[in-house]
């Protein structure tokens, strides 16, 4: 977790995506760490991401709206 807090910070990045490979785990944004890891007293340095991430939920398809 540590690492990505310095890396959003330091890039003023306020969203990322977490992976593993090649698969996708979900979505971490600043809110997720500061309310989910920080509020919580979690220690940066030890949890992973993964734990205060936005789990994906449904997944997007690129299908169109028919126009009336």
């Amino acid at each position: 977790m540590q690492r990505t807090v310095q890396l959003t910070r330091g890039g003023n990045i306020g969203t990322g995506l977490v992976v593993d490979g090649d698969q996708l785990l979900g979505i971490v944004s600043d809110r997720d760490i500061a309310l989910l890891a920080v509020a919580d007293g979690a220690d940066t340095r030890v949890i992973e991401v993964g734990s205060a991430c936005t789990q994906p939920r449904v997944p997007a398809h690129g299908r169109r709206r028919e126009r009336r």
